[in-house]
């Protein structure tokens, strides 16, 4: 085998000195190893790179540590530290406060509220005369259910020892606070017949209450207290430490109570297939927070440090002495009293040797970028939680903004904020509000014949949300709304939901205005009329274009 092929072989690699030797003795050796070498090689160069470069690792990602466990088993792990950081955070940092103040504010605000919606079939004809089935609402029997749920929302925790929620408002705000600092929300339905009226009683537990030592419970696989069917994994119960809730007196140190799925409301966002327990909706954003605090206190530091100011006098000997004299004959730096000069002060007058140098030391102030990166910092934060929050929102910094831009981050916020007033409606008022009908029905408060043949007929309703609030331009906003009824895009049932109001109500309401008015004497349009005018004419005298598109719009 010639010199040349046995280098083309093991050419990937340097030839070292006991290579060379190794060749003179045998070259069939050398060449075994110039192929091991090659295959070493074709390795650590080709196979490391993955088809897609998300999953190639290199030296520049290796720390980067990545899992494909179970879900439940990393929150098994991780979910006691991750809720013990979210609730520190909610506590102490000022940011993550004003974003769940933004969340309560525009998803909670003045409560979610319930409409009836039973409606019973009646035969009826079209304009042709044909016969045709109409849906009627049955509104007395409807308003008389509000009324009386409205009645037990008011003083719905009286019942139960929880002391800081007051009514069923409350409940819905601090149901919202846990779903979003503890990533799950657990309510018992209890019951309490000792005052009169509806006996149901709701209490908030905290998720830290279930056992997560229990394995399993009658051949039941338990996941973090939560107890599953070992054929669907649906909940079955839930286990809870004694002395946690009304539901059992304290006994004992692992003594746990077993409550039924059906008496609990156990609310979180379902991220992943047989996920049992709810994750903070912080848990991305978490460390952004920390990190922005910590910077903040750092910023705040440095503009203390560079707040002071010294000198350093500098004597020529580099000792603190005159040359060629001794340190009680040298000269001081003395102000104008001949005091040695130990502070400075404003308006001092100081005498220093001959020789000396004076040093100021002036820390220097942080960099320009704190304000710009602290705003891309919360840009993040905010587009990385859960839903979805603008920045706006979140910090109530309106400033560099433009109407355009207001407008599309307002409807942005409104498109994140609704599905968690839904959310809240499906899956906390409406099972308490069924829950309460059928206790209702029990009790006689409410007569709902056949109930329990046919609940879902009875059950028929809808917690409408708060009025979400208009732009900055409400005749805009008026004449959009007009116009999106004239063309059959929307009707007032919608319009009138968009700002938290029942249409039956408010022509309710109507009706009664204009006939007060009219047994007045009073013309409610020429009130109107009048109000526009007034309005134009002050207009006009501010802004004379403006009020010329004004009197477009009205025209």
């Amino acid at each position: 085998m010639s010199r040349l092929r046995v280098q083309s072989i093991v050419g990937a690699g340097k030839l070292g000195l006991f290579d060379r030797f190794l060749g003179l003795v045998s070259p069939g050796t050398l060449v075994r190893r110039g192929q091991n070498r090659l295959a070493e090689l074709y390795v650590n160069q080709h196979l490391k790179r993955a088809a897609y470069k998300s999953a190639e690792t290199n030296r520049l990602n290796e720390h980067w540590s990545s899992s494909n466990e179970d879900i439940n088993v990393i929150l098994y792990r991780e979910l006691d530290k991750m809720r013990a950081r979210s609730r520190w955070l909610l506590r102490n940092n000022p940011h993550a406060m004003g974003m769940m103040n933004a969340y309560i504010s525009h998803i909670i605000a003045t409560g979610l509220t319930l409409q009836c919606r039973v409606a019973r079939m009646i035969q009826a004809n079209d304009p042709d005369g044909n016969p045709v089935l109409e849906s009627v609402e049955m509104d007395a029997w409807n308003d008389y259910v509000e009324a009386k749920f409205n009645e037990w929302a008011e003083f719905a925790d009286a019942r139960s020892t929880e002391l800081l929620p007051e009514s069923f408002l409350d409940d819905q705000e601090l149901f919202l606070r846990r779903l979003i600092e503890d990533g799950e929300v657990f309510v018992y339905l209890g019951t309490d017949t000792s005052l009169p009226g509806v006996p149901l009683r709701l209490m908030f537990i905290e998720p830290d209450s279930l056992d997560s030592s229990l394995t399993t419970y009658g051949g039941n696989p338990v996941v973090m207290g939560v107890e599953l069917d070992q054929r669907t994994y649906r909940p079955l119960a839930y286990h809870i430490m004694q002395g946690t809730t009304e539901a059992g007196l304290y006994i004992g140190l692992g003594k746990t109570i077993r409550i039924p799925a059906s008496n609990m409301l156990h609310v979180f966002k379902r991220l992943r297939p047989k996920q049992v327990r709810g994750i903070p909706h912080l848990a991305v954003v978490m460390q952004k927070f920390f990190d922005l605090d910590e910077w903040t206190d750092a910023e705040l530091l440095g503009n203390k440090i560079a707040a002071c100011f010294g000198v350093m006098i500098e004597m020529p000997n580099g000792e603190g002495t005159l040359k060629g004299l001794e340190p009680e004959d040298s000269d001081k730096a003395t102000d104008a009293q001949g005091n040695p000069l130990s502070t400075v002060e404003p308006g001092i007058i100081g005498y220093l040797p001959e020789g000396a140098k004076v040093n100021v030391v002036s820390p220097q102030k942080p960099g320009a970028t704190f304000d710009m990166f602290s705003k891309y910092i919360l840009k993040s934060i905010g587009a990385g939680t859960l839903g979805g929050i603008s920045y706006p929102a979140m910090t109530r910094d309106t400033s560099g903004q433009t109407f355009a831009g207001g407008r599309l981050s307002q409807n942005m916020d409104y498109q994140s904020f609704r599905p968690f007033q839904e959310f809240v409606a499906r899956k906390f008022c409406t099972p308490v509000y069924r829950r309460w009908l059928a206790m209702a029905v029990l009790s006689r408060t409410i007569i709902a014949p056949g109930y329990f043949d046919n609940p879902t007929f009875w059950q028929a309703c809808e917690f409408m949300p708060p009025g979400w609030a208009g732009g900055v331009n409400p005749l805009q906003e008026v004449n959009a709304s007009i116009q999106s009824m004239e063309a059959g895009i929307t009707n007032l049932a919608d319009e009138t939901a968009f700002n938290g109001k029942d249409w039956k109500r408010q022509l309710r309401l109507a009706g009664k205005i204009k006939r007060m008015a009219d047994s007045l004497g009073l013309s409610l349009k020429g009130v109107n009329l009048a109000a526009q005018e007034i309005n134009a004419a002050k207009t006009e005298e501010i802004n004379p274009e403006a009020a010329e598109l004004l009197g477009e719009q009205n025209q």
